[in-house]
């Protein structure tokens, strides 16, 4: 159990982990009970150590990094790189992983991933000055190495977790494509060396002076970069600064805020609210009356955009949305939204084409065509429109817009209508009917 314990997570290549397997067993018995009084003395063990546990499990475990092992780790990037390269570089050539064929590139990935444990057993970590001294042959055979008194200092478990991490970390940071940098150079059969100066050097910059000259522009870069974003910032803070001082509402005080706000919201929701009383009852009368209609033409302008598009767009779920919409136009951007409230949408396109007219003699309403000057007038406002020139519907029309629009919600049903078009639309296109077929007339 204690060898199945000892298994790394990932599987490289059997008689890779076989030696560490078999240098761990051999150390086991003897370091357990020093290794496990060493962790609970320093104090810095994430969680507490179990003084039974195996040394995997010590491997495996994390510590509280001082701030000198940080800096001392982060000045090791370029050793990290070097030894990691050459490793992995020596582990994959000695097992011919490059010419196994398929699956060969996850071999080597495989590898990358387990890299850290072959550094564990070959280097020990020298804190200060910072450095990766690799051990004597005689020593690797020991999984933890030299006792005590060695250059890792009072308490070798400790360097050696400290070193795991510094490797993971760097591997994470740096390491993203790594396993295939070491497939091509094994399988281009670039030396160790070389392929370690072309990737820590010249990829990466973390070693020699190039890779120095090449961090400091990066940092300077950096600097530039960030100096313009907070120029931008500062500029963009300053717009907003002045938009909200042009703003006569943000100055107010809260609870009027808050009642503007519901002001608001009550005149999109309820367009009535704000009207006189002749203004509601003329449109209470006209939204009983108009039904049928205003149903005929949202029918008409629907059918009339169905049989423009092509025919595998003339389904019935594409009706549907048409349907949902058409009672109301674009959003009106020539308001802006206050408190974050939207302002109501502009009138819908078809409703360019008519107006409700109460007769004089019955009093009931009809839909007739604008008046020449009424009808220009609308078409030079949605003309503007058009060219960019945002400005709110004409007030002289408002109470014959939301006539409309509020019949038409009163007497919309998507569903049911969506269905009888589409139904009709597809009889009239058929051989059956002839070519004075009115689709929305028979729908509605």
């Amino acid at each position: 159990s204690k060898m199945q314990s000892l298994r790394p997570p990932h599987r490289v290549c059997p008689c890779f982990y076989l030696l560490i397997l078999c240098v761990a067993a051999r150390g086991l018995e003897a370091t357990e009970a020093a290794a496990a009084a060493s962790l609970e003395a320093s104090g810095d063990v994430g969680f507490d150590a179990d003084v039974g546990a195996s040394i995997s499990d010590k491997v495996g475990m994390e510590v509280r990094l001082t701030k000198s092992e940080r800096k001392s780790l982060k000045k090791l990037d370029c050793s990290f790189c070097s030894n990691i390269v050459m490793e992995m570089h020596e582990e994959v050539s000695k097992h011919d992983m490059v010419s196994k064929g398929t699956g060969s590139e996850a071999q080597v990935w495989e590898t990358a991933n387990a890299i850290c444990f072959a550094l564990l057993q070959k280097y020990r970590l020298q804190l200060s000055p910072p450095a990766l001294v690799k051990k004597p042959e005689e020593e690797i055979e020991s999984l933890l190495g030299s006792s005590g008194d060695s250059a890792e200092g009072a308490d070798p478990m400790h360097n050696m977790l400290v070193l795991k991490m510094g490797c993971q970390r760097w591997i994470e940071d740096y390491g993203g494509d790594l396993s295939g940098f070491i497939f091509k150079a094994v399988k281009n059969a670039i030396p160790p060396a070389d392929a370690s100066r072309q990737y820590c050097e010249e990829h990466l910059s973390l070693c020699g002076e190039s890779g120095k000259t090449k961090r400091k522009e990066k940092a300077a870069a950096e600097k530039e970069r960030r100096k313009v974003r907070e120029e931008s910032l500062r500029m963009v803070e300053a717009e907003e600064a002045a938009r909200q001082a042009e703003d006569p509402l943000s100055s107010l005080p809260e609870d009027s805020r808050l009642g503007l706000q519901r002001m608001l919201e009550m005149a999109r929701d309820d367009p009535l609210q704000y009207m006189d009383e002749d203004a509601q009852q003329r449109i209470g009368q006209g939204r009983s009356e108009l039904k049928c209609d205003v149903c005929l033409i949202v029918l008409e302008d629907v059918e009339r955009e169905l049989a423009s598009r092509p025919r595998s767009m003339q389904s019935e779920t594409d009706i549907l949305p048409m349907l949902e919409g058409v009672c109301e136009g674009d959003k009106d951007l020539s308001v802006p939204s206050y408190f974050g409230v939207e302002p109501p949408r502009l009138p819908a396109l078809w409703a360019d084409s008519v107006r409700p007219i109460q007769d004089k003699k019955t009093g009931r309403f009809s839909l007739g065509p604008f008046g020449k000057k009424a009808a220009k007038a609308r078409r030079k406002w949605r003309q503007s429109l058009a060219a960019g020139d945002h400005k709110p519907p004409l007030p002289d029309q408002n109470e014959a817009d939301t006539l409309l629009r509020l019949t038409c919600k009163d007497m919309l049903d998507p569903a049911a209508m969506g269905e009888a078009l589409f139904r009709e639309h597809h009889h009239c296109a058929s051989k059956d009917y002839g070519s004075k077929c009115q689709a929305a007339l028979r729908a509605a």
